[in-house]
């Protein structure tokens, strides 16, 4: 399966700022649920990991046991995970601008994306994928840079 990158929207037809019940409409009921701190929900899919902070959703995660090899993430054509060069396509991007890397993670604020377990220049097996609404980009610079 192909999960496609919109920035700051969604992937596929999951969009940011829908409701539990609306995600669930589209794609079942997730396995495990969990509330987070401040109230916020976890719902866990097949190690992809939808984050819902007052209701809404509010980031996608594909977590460190996704099954990378079994599917691609894609963003204007370039496949974020199975792909070597990913890091540089991306920075030749003018939207992917301005991009800063902190612990280990690669942040490109201009689409709303996270990757940790970036080192040496190249996206590691052990990685995570994030990608995130326009209102989380606050909270993205302020917990790297904790």
């Amino acid at each position: 399966m192909d999960f496609i990158i919109k920035p700051f929207e969604g992937i596929n037809e999951i969009k940011f700022g829908m409701f539990q019940s609306e995600v669930e409409a589209i794609i079942g009921k997730s396995e495990e649920t969990k509330t987070a701190l401040l109230n916020n929900i976890l719902e866990f899919r097949n190690d992809i990991i939808f984050v819902y902070i007052n209701e809404k959703l509010s980031d996608i995660r594909f977590s460190k046991s996704f099954q990378y090899e079994k599917h691609n993430i894609v963003l204007n054509d370039i496949v974020l995970n199975n792909d070597e060069n990913t890091v540089n396509k991306l920075i030749k991007m003018p939207k992917t601008l301005p991009s800063e890397i902190v612990k280990n993670c690669i942040v490109f604020y201009g689409i709303g994306a996270c990757f940790a377990g970036f080192k040496e220049g190249k996206i590691r097996p052990d990685r995570e994928l994030r990608f995130f609404s326009k209102e989380r980009l606050k909270f993205y610079k302020i917990f790297l840079n904790a």
